[in-house]
């Protein structure tokens, strides 16, 4: 029998990572919820070492429900940890047993996989810093590479992930499209002289064009627009978007924005204030605790965190980013990639979200950024980004309701709009 060896696309920081172990600032056995899948579930039932066993009954919690990616998980510790971290902050299940005793979350953890009508895809969620690291330093570190899976036995064993696919034929017209309005929103960072918060401005207005034609779509009778006819619309949309004229006209336009000057930082201020009341990780926690004291948010006075996050933007964030204008636009790549928002192209509320999430992240992280510039002065440097982003990932974006309760808020407040998420850009 021929070896189950697919062909993956990955980029070419995933190839470099290597899991630290103790010498990582942060563990990825803490702050989460570790589920465990049913083969792993019976596995571990079944230790034969008896203390292990024991500590291991400890902690393992069977589920309710019937899905076998889903069969139980790991009841934590009161401040987060798993409790089958050992003395050393290793896995003890690893350490004793090996990787493969390991679930699968734990074992395929940074990585995330894909598969987009039957091509696999790898990528790693930045919520851990050593992929952190590698992803953001590089400025060539999203470069697609090619690579064998040889680690799985069988389709079987293929980590469940985001498939994306249309078994119709021919395709339907969402299908087609989301995965050009895809590669169209990557393509908008391609231009080393646009920097990451104009592609993410470009791509909010082509979000914002793509939603309302296709609710319009979805106002009409079934069938009475012809799919050529979709297909020659939306064409002719993504097209505009693919001129550079165009492209630098509508820039312009965004640059003259002069509506609601305090939205962002105080939107932002709200938004950093609920992250640091939270239970946070270290690094987490170290990270707010600078941005809270460097644009002094505990100030009741709004004016003067406005004043200070409006100095230190001016006198150190534009030529930082200028230096380092790849590490926004990495985690921004490798955001759209993973998170592939195009998949909710038929439902436009779900496209729009999406996207207003990732704006609303990449927002975040400058204001945070920029928080630790005023904090820190001259002794700010890549590291405090890198930190940065896997806390912020760690924070919010392995909790599916933050985002959500955040555009609910902007949505009682009458703020969720195109104007509000171009200001928060720029």
């Amino acid at each position: 029998m021929a070896k189950f060896s697919p062909v993956a696309q990955m980029p070419r920081y995933l190839q470099a990572f290597q899991c630290i172990g103790p010498a990582c600032p942060e563990t990825c056995c803490s702050g989460w919820r570790v589920t465990i899948d049913k083969a792993n579930y019976k596995m571990l039932k079944a230790i034969a070492d008896a203390p292990l066993r024991q500590r291991v009954l400890a902690h393992l919690v069977r589920d309710d429900g019937n899905e076998p990616a889903a069969w139980a998980h790991l009841r934590m510790k009161d401040n987060g940890d798993c409790g089958l971290l050992d003395e050393d902050r290793l896995c003890s299940i690893q350490k004793q047993l090996g990787a493969g005793a390991l679930s699968n979350t734990c074992n395929h953890y940074p990585r995330q996989f894909q598969q987009l009508d039957g091509e696999h895809r790898v990528f790693a969620t930045l919520s851990c810093p050593e992929a952190a690291r590698l992803a953001l330093t590089d400025p060539q570190a999203l470069a697609p590479v090619t690579v064998t899976l040889d680690a799985f036995a069988n389709a079987g064993e293929l980590p469940p992930g985001a498939h994306w696919q249309d078994a119709a034929e021919p395709p339907r017209v969402t299908h087609l499209a989301g995965r050009v309005l895809h590669d169209l929103l990557l393509s908008l960072f391609e231009p080393s002289e646009r920097n990451a918060f104009d592609a993410l401005a470009l791509g909010l207005m082509l979000v914002r064009r793509v939603v309302a034609y296709v609710q319009k779509l979805s106002d009409l009778p079934d069938g009475s627009v012809p799919r050529e006819q979709c297909l020659q619309d939306l064409t002719e949309l993504f097209s505009r978007f693919m001129d550079a004229d165009h492209n630098a006209a509508l820039l312009d336009v965004v640059r003259g924005l002069s509506t609601g000057e305090h939205v962002a930082p105080d939107l932002l201020r709200t938004v950093t204030h609920k992250i640091w009341q939270r239970r946070l990780t270290a690094s987490a926690r170290t990270v707010l605790d600078d941005v809270v004291a460097g644009l002094h948010l505990d100030d009741a006075d709004a004016q003067v965190a406005r004043d200070r996050w409006a100095q230190t933007r001016q006198t150190r964030w534009v030529a930082w980013e200028a230096e380092h204008g790849h590490l926004l636009k990495n985690y921004l790549i490798n955001s759209l990639q993973a998170g592939l928002p195009a998949r909710h192209f038929g439902s436009p509320k779900a496209l729009e979200d999406a996207f207003l999430d990732l704006l609303i992240r990449a927002a975040l992280i400058r204001y945070w950024l920029i928080g630790q510039m005023a904090r820190h002065g001259d002794g700010f440097g890549e590291d405090h980004a890198v930190r940065t982003v896997y806390a912020l990932s760690r924070s919010i974006e392995h909790d599916r309701h933050f985002m959500a309760g955040v555009l609910q808020a902007m949505d009682a407040q009458g703020i969720r709009s195109l104007a509000t998420g171009l200001v928060l850009i720029h």
